[in-house]
Parts: structure tokens; sequence; C-alpha cells
């Protein structure tokens, strides 16, 4: 099959290294797998077997008839969400798509849209008003959902997300998982401590992530955890990637500028895996709610894949982890819980290795690129053949087929 992954952000994101692992794998299964993004830097690696292009890229390709090896069309086209900016690429592709359509959903959308546009705006765009034109990079509350209801398929990172799907849309979930050959239990490295400048017996935390209005107190929760943490007499250290992408009020970043080392965006992934190999413990906050029960972040896995004691909120997959054993697990792992969570893991040493051995071996049994690609393709087979049987049937009984886009059933 000739198949298109079309991201809303950039290839070098956490949403862009899912896409292009999903790729690898599928590349491996024998299918021609491009990933596009909008615009930025798109070169894979000569060693990769899927071609990274950005949008206007796809359109030269096409015009010129060499977007596949085949010189053929578009057999699946993955929107990766259905945020405005997918939505608005696959209208300008559609003709070229012989095959079908399908979205994945990897966060609540209108709760990632609400929490960027405020509770008024939002409210208005769900009464068909709000900003105009809305916002490329969010999934507006109605026009999403037709989106999704026109697609022969819907993949989610979890399966709570089956509920933003419309009825009579199947679904699959796909698990994301990590670079093996970045993310692995291995010595810390001391010489990148003291590149860092964490005096040795520092207690290291790690949280590799973005900061944004979704999750802005939460980012806060882990700053005041290494606060406590140092108040109560432990050295500790939060090692920190990523960016804020919110103004941040007066006194947000007391702590942070105290106690973190904050690196920003980290270009090569193998220095993240460096970072968290550096980890004592590996900390997700939040708590349960509409955010965090309907997303897997992306660095859990990462985290698991690495050995270290895992730190994360009873959401998500802290749902499915045992606590104490793949994990420590906290009804709400705010800043204080956090702090809490960690004395007793660095306290223990027993416990800190259980969770380290326990966490990994909960990634080796459950997270896997190549399980999801052959999970992905056996579910892009069953929906277009399930589309096409529905089709001959209207018209050997002489009806119009249906609308193309709309699956008959729930998978």
């Amino acid at each position: 099959m000739n198949i298109l992954i079309a991201l809303y952000t950039r290839h070098n994101t956490n949403s862009g290294f899912h896409a292009a692992s999903l790729a690898r794998e599928l590349a491996a299964l024998g299918h021609d797998c491009v990933v596009a993004a909008p615009t930025g830097e798109a070169n894979p690696g000569e060693d990769e077997p899927f071609r990274a292009l950005t949008f206007p890229e796809v359109q030269a390709a096409r015009a010129e008839g060499r977007l596949f090896r085949n010189g053929q069309r578009i057999d699946v086209f993955h929107a990766w969400t259905p945020r405005t900016i997918v939505a608005q690429f696959h209208e300008a592709v559609k003709s070229f798509i012989s095959g079908g359509t399908f979205v994945h959903l990897e966060d609540n959308e209108d709760e990632v849209a609400r929490a960027f546009l405020g509770d008024r705006v939002f409210a208005q765009a769900r009464t068909g008003g709000g900003p105009d034109p809305f916002p490329p990079g969010l999934s507006h509350p109605l026009r999403s959902r037709t989106f999704l209801a026109a697609a022969k398929g819907v993949t989610v990172i979890v399966d709570a997300l089956t509920g933003m799907v419309p009825e009579g849309v199947p679904t699959c979930r796909i698990w994301p998982a990590a670079d093996d050959r970045v993310f692995f239990p291995r010595p810390k490295p001391e010489a990148l401590r003291e590149r860092l400048g964490i005096p040795p017996g520092t207690v290291v935390l790690v949280y590799t992530g973005n900061g944004h209005p979704a999750n802005r107190s939460e980012i806060r929760s882990l700053y005041l955890a290494v606060h406590l943490l140092n108040r109560s007499g432990v050295s500790t250290r939060l090692v920190r990637t990523g960016q804020d992408y919110f103004p941040c009020p007066a006194g947000y970043r007391e702590w942070a500028d105290q106690y973190a080392v904050n690196l920003g965006f980290v270009q090569d992934r193998r220095e993240l895996g460096e970072l968290l190999a550096l980890a004592d413990v590996c900390v997700q906050p939040g708590r349960p709610g509409p955010f965090n029960d309907l997303r897997f972040p992306s660095k859990l896995p990462e985290f698991f894949a690495s050995g270290r004691p895992v730190v994360l909120p009873r959401t998500n997959i802290g749902l499915v982890v045992r606590h104490r054993e793949e994990a420590y697990v906290l009804d709400d792992a705010d800043g204080t819980a956090i702090a809490e969570a960690v004395l007793t893991i660095i306290g223990d040493p027993g416990l800190a290795e259980t969770l380290a051995r326990g966490g990994r071996a909960f990634y080796e049994a459950n997270l896997s690129w190549r399980r999801s690609a052959e999970a992905l393709e056996a579910f892009y087979r069953n929906c277009l053949r399930r589309e096409a049987a529905v089709t001959v049937a209207y018209l050997q009984e002489g009806l119009s087929a249906p609308n193309p886009g709309v699956a008959s059933a729930r998978g």
C-alpha cells in the first residue's frame, strides 16, 4: 500500500517520532510510506526506509508522479489528529486518494483547544462562531467531528479516546513505544552530570516535555516538588527539556531558576537517552481528568524503556501499571505527592530496583512499534475491505453507494 501520514506539527517532535516509527515498521512490512509535516526540516536520514517531506513537497512530488515508487495514488491517508492544518491539507490532496482516509487521536482535542482559546472563545466555536480563521494548530470542535465521521477508521492512543469517535466508525488502539536504539538501561553517565554542573550525591529528577496551557499547573508542580525536596535536606535537581508555550506569571520560575537545569528543545534524541540514564527518578506529573484521561504521554514509553523508577498519576497508562512493582502510582501527582514519592524511592534501594526492573519489563511486554505497526496494517486492510464490500452490496441492489468516507460499523 501507498501510505501517507500527515502531521499537524514538525517532524522532530514526539508526534513526528511516533509517525516515523510506525512508517519505519510499515515499510519493513512492504509498504511505501511518506510522512508529511506542514513545514520545517524533513530529513529522516539516508538509512530510513520511508520519505519525510513537507506539505508543499508532497504537492510537488504528486504533480510530478514521484510521490510513491510505483507512481500510483494514495491508498491510505492517515491524518495525525484532526487538527485544522491537517484537514486543510487533506482537502488539497483528497482527489489523489484512491483508498481511504484514517484519523489518529492522541489527545482530548476539545480540552487542548479549550486550554489555548479560553472557555468563552471555545464555547463560541462550538456554536459556529469563534475566531476566523480558526487556529490551524487546533481542532475545531465542530469541523473536526465531521472529519472524523468521514474516516474509514480512527486510531487512538488510549482506549478512552474511542468515546470521542462518532458512532459507526471503526477504531484501533495503537500504543506508542520508544526508540530502542536510544532508550535502554545503562550505567549513569557521570560525565554528563559533571557537564550539567550537578554535584555528586545530588538526586536527579528528569522530565522531558513542553509546557502549554493545558499542562501549565503540572509543570509548576515539578518545580514545587524539587523545592520541597531541597527544603527537607535532600539535595535535588530537576533536569528538564522542552519549551514553555505560555506566558509565565510572576514567581512561576522562582524554583525553576534555583533548582532546575532547563535545557530547552533537544534536537538529538540520543541526548535524551543519556539524560534519562542520568535520572534517579523519572517523573510525570498530573491528575485524573478530561485532559490526562484521554492521552498517553509520549515520554512514558521512553521512561520505562530506560530502566529507571517512574512516578506517574493514576490516569491513562497509570491505570494499567502495577503500583510499587512497575511504577510508583499516585492518585494525584502534585508537587507534595511527588516529593513524598521520591523520598520513599530513594530511601529504599530495594524498591528503586524493583521499580526500575518492573518498568523495563512492562515496556518489553507491552510496548513495541513492530506489534503496533502489524495491528495498524491489519486495521487498514480490514477497514478498506469492509468499505469495498459495502459498496459492492449497494451496487448489486441497484442503489447508490453510501458515503465512501463513512465506515459501516465500529470495530
